[in-house]
């Protein structure tokens, strides 16, 4: 569970939802428990995904991955564990100081982690599904997005709608760059179902919608968000 979590990493889903946070209500303290929620349940989806029976990769961020350290079995084991230890988190936070807010967050959390999410969109991935945009909006994007709503929403934000729609348009930027800085791969992606020049020009256009938003004005939140994104791409 450690070597799955602390391996390296941006931790850009954490830092998302408690910058998004910060920008409605302090002390940051309050939205710990479920940044690292959502980071433990990014580092079980990293180790399933690099399975043999997924992606079968033997390597992450330049080290072993989990399976090829610790055996197949283990792997599996310490990914089931930390989507487990996820909950005993939000759980733990809830029973201490209880809120409607919060419940609902860690259920939008939950929905976004499952079927209709995450696990979802890696049925579709492993299906070869030539619904990419989909696949791509639940297995990467819906993780970015339930990270800026559970800070709005446990911040107590008034433009909710807002933040959702920013998140999921987050999402599947964020995707469609990592799949043109790994252009190339043979796997299905956004690249390989409509080509280098859309992708690069689909990319832009989410950067530059989501960017003049303006959504949280000039705050570490919206600094982050463009950091994110980095810069666009050249279209020819």
């Amino acid at each position: 569970m450690n070597y799955g979590v602390f391996s390296g990493g941006k931790r850009l889903r954490a830092l998302l939802t408690a910058t998004v946070y910060s920008y409605y209500k302090e002390p940051l303290e309050r939205i710990l428990p479920y940044a690292c929620a959502i980071e433990l349940i990014h580092s079980y989806s990293l180790i399933h995904d690099d399975l043999p029976s997924m992606d079968n990769d033997d390597e992450r961020r330049g080290k072993p991955t989990a399976h090829k350290r610790f055996g197949e079995a283990a792997a599996i084991l310490a990914g089931d564990a930390l989507l487990t230890k996820a909950f005993e988190i939000m759980a733990a936070d809830i029973f201490t100081e209880f809120s409607p807010a919060k419940v609902l967050a860690m259920r939008n959390i939950a929905r976004a982690a499952g079927a209709e999410g995450m696990v979802g969109g890696q049925v579709l991935d492993i299906a070869g599904s030539p619904e990419v945009v989909e696949m791509e909006r639940k297995k990467t994007g819906e993780l970015f997005r339930v990270c800026l709503e559970t800070g709005a929403l446990i911040g107590g934000a008034d433009n909710a709608a807002e933040v959702d729609a920013l998140g999921r348009d987050l999402g599947l930027a964020f995707q469609i760059k990592d799949d043109i800085d790994d252009y190339g791969e043979d796997k299905v992606t956004y690249v390989t179902k409509f080509g280098l020049q859309r992708s690069k020009k689909d990319f832009n256009g989410l950067r530059e919608k989501i960017l003049s938003a303006g959504l949280f004005g000039g705050s570490p939140a919206s600094e982050l968000v463009a950091g994110v994104l980095g810069d666009a791409f050249e279209e020819n």
